[in-house]
């Protein structure tokens, strides 16, 4: 194992053990619209989200991740885990309510980004989908991308995006800010009518409106911002003293 996987894995332990309050607020949003009875979460990490689901009465779930995953750490049946490589093409025989994949798409490489919607696409006609956006730092980030640019590649195959979970979440202080702002549902386009909840928040022109940017994350981004400059303005000033006492030192002597 390589130090930066090891770090990766690390990481990602330390990451969804906090994403547990934010999937009590989200998921019981996500049944109300969605009334699922079985889901699948690609990049399920140690299950955390599936717990939840589990918790609020959903017992048929599978969650799918890397090998790296530690067993003794899944909090769902082991008999429901399966380890594949989520860069590769992945299905099963059977067909779910709801698939999941919150934050997992900008950790897969650049070229599997299509073969990633296509797996998720066959395995439910509901999808609840967030991804990292552009320039947001975090653990082998490679495919940071705008929702409009995950929503283009579910139109091409027939699913509509549907905002309609965001508005909910977005003042939601025990919601982490990346999934208030970027978490989304698609659907395939035939079948939207089944679920009338979804319906009103349909976006199919214009999918840039999608791309939004969180307060908190904006504010956390312009205090860093801020800090660096402070700290470049007195290094310099520090600089320019230190220049002027030794060309005093110098004068002297």
């Amino acid at each position: 194992m390589t130090l930066k996987t090891y770090q990766y894995i690390e990481g990602s332990y330390n990451h969804l053990q906090s994403t547990r309050p934010s999937a009590l607020e989200i998921i019981p949003e996500v049944i109300k619209l969605v009334q699922p009875t079985s889901v699948i979460d690609l990049g399920c990490g140690i299950g955390i989200w599936l717990s939840v689901f589990q918790e609020l009465g959903i017992e048929n779930v599978t969650g799918v991740d890397g090998h790296w995953v530690d067993q003794k750490k899944i909090k769902i049946p082991k008999e429901n885990f399966i380890s594949a490589d989520l860069n590769q093409s992945f299905s099963l025989k059977k067909e779910f309510d709801l698939a999941v994949s919150v934050e997992t798409a900008e950790h897969l490489s650049v070229n599997s980004a299509e073969t990633f919607v296509e797996s998720l696409i066959k395995l439910a006609p509901v999808i609840l989908f967030s991804a990292a956006v552009p320039f947001v730092p975090g653990n082998m980030h490679i495919n940071c991308q705008w929702p409009s640019y995950w929503a283009k590649h579910f139109s091409n195959r027939g699913y509509v995006a549907v905002d309609v979970i965001r508005s909910k979440l977005w003042s939601n202080s025990k919601v982490m800010w990346c999934y208030s702002q970027g978490i989304l549902l698609f659907v395939k386009k035939e079948l939207l009518s089944n679920y009338p909840l979804l319906e009103v928040g349909k976006v199919e022109s214009n999918l840039t409106q999608l791309d939004v940017i969180h307060p908190t994350y904006y504010l956390k981004v312009v205090k860093e911002l801020n800090y660096e400059k402070s700290l470049r303005k007195n290094s310099s000033f520090l600089t320019k003293k230190n220049m002027f006492k030794k060309f005093k030192n110098f004068v002297k002597a």
